[in-house]
């Protein structure tokens, strides 16, 4: 029997202690990334994070519909924090959904690393040109 690797096609197990949201959120992105052939047990943490980033932009949205129903009448409007706090979450998720839709070799997080010769951190650095 071979063995499979972190980057065979295959779906994670869901991480414990994920919310409601987070939950589906998982069960979502699982069932279209696994259709589409791009997912594999190395994709846990991103799918993770991405599904974390989910559920905090969903509390927050729901916590701002909460605050503003309760004065609906109020002339305090929204504070610009509050806004800007949620277009950060948005930012975040949309940041770690785009993670998670690329191919496994195409993910950021996954970089050729220097060679051992004393030229290959310089070539690094300066973008490979001698």
């Amino acid at each position: 029997m071979l063995k499979t690797g972190p980057f065979d096609l295959g779906i994670p197990p869901m991480p414990k202690g994920l919310d409601g949201y987070a939950r589906g959120e998982w069960r979502r992105l699982v069932s279209h990334l696994s259709e589409k052939g791009v997912l594999c047990p190395a994709d846990i943490f991103i799918l993770q994070v991405t599904c974390e980033a989910y559920s905090e932009l969903m509390r927050w949205s729901s916590a701002l519909k909460r605050s503003v129903s309760r004065y609906p009448h109020s002339r305090r409007t929204m504070r610009a924090r509050d806004v800007d706090m949620r277009s950060a979450l948005l930012n975040t998720y949309l940041h770690c959904l785009e993670e998670c839709s690329a191919p496994p070799p195409d993910h950021i997080r996954l970089r050729v690393l220097p060679t051992k010769d004393p030229g290959g951190a310089g070539n690094l650095l300066a973008g490979g040109a001698r």
